[in-house]
């Protein structure tokens, strides 16, 4: 078990809350960031609590992703076929959705 937050969280949690942890990040850039013009950096909201890899997107395009809260912006190659869908591709980054797969997937 990994904590966060100052609890235990089990295996198939962790990952969740690293990636929720990550959009709280980029949430807070995208307030910070007042004309929706050119690229911003972001960080990528992949289930890797090590990865701390800049992905660059605009505004619009970030707002776009955020629209689904089951939705993370990742850099291409840090999705997880297993329990992710791809719902968008681009060279600079990946938007992921978070499904239920059978089997005991997420």
């Amino acid at each position: 078990m990994a904590a966060i937050g100052g609890r235990a969280a089990d295996a198939e949690e962790a990952p969740t809350l690293i990636s929720d942890l990550f959009r709280a990040i980029n949430d807070r850039i995208r307030e910070l960031k007042d004309a929706p013009t050119g690229e911003c950096a972001f960080i990528c909201e992949c289930e890797d609590e090590a990865c701390m890899h800049v992905l660059r997107m605009t505004i619009p395009e970030y707002d776009a992703a955020r629209e689904d809260p089951a939705q993370h912006a990742v850099l291409p190659g840090h999705q997880r076929p297993a329990v992710q869908d791809v719902v968008l591709r681009r060279d600079r980054f990946v938007v992921v959705k978070n499904v239920l797969r059978q089997g005991g997937g997420q």
